[in-house]
């Protein structure tokens, strides 16, 4: 695989654990994976940020998500993947960040319901 990922992570360890585990237990089973050199090239940018939980939420709250996506585009990423859901709420506002798409979590969701 060619594409060069960007997983926007560290909110919460455990998720980005998780979703990294089986992002790559997925592309094995699929066949995507059959050794070493098939394994995409993947940057976790594991970012220490405020839970976003409050009624209102600042700039100074979303500001380190939007730098640990600016960081990742500087790597020249194919796509992102946010790690956190609530993120998604400021969708938007991390699209404007970066060059490279965001993966809308919101999205994938309605399309997967729909389908099923």
């Amino acid at each position: 695989m060619d594409a060069k990922i960007g997983v926007l992570g560290g909110i919460g360890p455990e998720s980005t654990k998780e979703f990294y585990g089986l992002l790559l237990e997925k592309m094995q089973h699929s066949g995507l994976i059959r050794e070493n050199a098939d394994y995409p090239h993947i940057i976790i940018n594991s970012i220490p940020a405020p839970e976003l939980t409050g009624r209102e939420i600042t700039e100074e709250q979303i500001a380190p998500y939007v730098e640990g996506v600016m960081e990742l585009d500087s790597y020249g990423v194919d796509f992102i993947v946010v790690v956190c859901n609530t993120a998604h709420l400021f969708y938007d506002r991390l699209q404007k960040a970066s060059e490279a798409p965001l993966i809308d979590l919101r999205m994938e969701v309605t399309e997967r319901i729909k389908a099923s």
